[in-house]
């Protein structure tokens, strides 16, 4: 719960009409799980979220698992004309991981890149694609006892609890040792097609500090698209639905509620 008296400092979102809803943006140092269905926005969300970061001199790394830079880039040009500039100070890294390379430790990756251009924002995209290839990743954890935390071994990889409770932990301890970086963290993820949790991975949504859920409605002729804030620790959040919409700057969020 947020103390009386006590202000916390909060990173932009950059999503005009947004920061409004959450008391001036993102509690700093947060773990944020953008949620939603193809074409709902996520990834827009997210270079616009990267993007505002550069701007204000909040260097960002973008972690790829899926998609190539080459087309990310392509899709923030539609909207952001200086982002390539940013990217070539160095305000702006994309790291996409590989999909061919067994046993690759992906959080010593990030970090490194994190650290190279002193990373205060970080987008992980996506956990859906990080969950069908963790057999192919390591995480390295501490050995022995530390403080109240036991590590019975020195690295983690899906091995002999069942290959749906493996993926379970995995995206859990990801989250964790992401979240250790120190960035503002969104991760974006697809959500479930049915049942009660929000996401496929079933996990994510209760380990993050937020979660932002967009859809979109068929509105017969017309696709309307809204963002729903699900949860903020230490936010005071407007619930309820808010339209989302594009512009010539990005999304935008208007916030009367339907």
């Amino acid at each position: 719960m947020v103390k009386r008296g006590v202000k916390l400092e909060r990173v932009k979102t950059g999503i005009k009409g947004l920061d409004e809803l959450l008391e001036g943006g993102f509690p700093i140092g947060s773990s944020i799980l953008i949620c939603g269905g193809p074409g709902a926005g996520k990834t827009v969300f997210a270079l616009q979220y990267i993007y505002t970061g550069a701007k204000n001199n909040e260097p960002g790394v973008y972690v790829s698992i899926e998609e190539k830079p080459a087309k990310l880039r392509e899709q923030a040009r539609a909207f952001f004309r200086d982002f390539e500039d940013l990217e070539k100070k160095k305000k702006i890294v994309f790291l996409k991981i590989p999909v061919d390379i067994t046993d690759m430790d992906i959080i010593g990756l990030v970090e490194k890149t994190a650290k190279e251009i002193g990373a205060k924002r970080i987008v992980i995209d996506s956990l859906s694609i990080l969950s069908i290839n963790a057999p192919m990743y390591k995480i390295s954890l501490k050995a022995g006892y530390d403080k109240d935390v036991l590590f019975s071994k020195a690295e983690l990889k899906p091995s002999s609890l069942g290959y749906e409770q493996e993926i379970k932990q995995f995206i859990y301890v990801f989250i964790n040792k992401i979240n250790d970086i120190g960035a503002t963290t969104l991760y974006i993820a697809d959500s479930a097609e049915q049942g009660s949790y929000l996401t496929r991975d079933t996990v994510s949504e209760f380990v993050c500090d937020g979660v932002l859920r967009l859809k979109e409605i068929n509105m017969g002729r017309t696709i309307q698209r809204i963002l729903e804030i699900k949860k903020m620790r230490n936010t005071n959040v407007q619930p309820g639905f808010h339209t989302l919409v594009f512009g010539n700057n990005g999304m935008e969020v208007i916030k009367y509620q339907f």
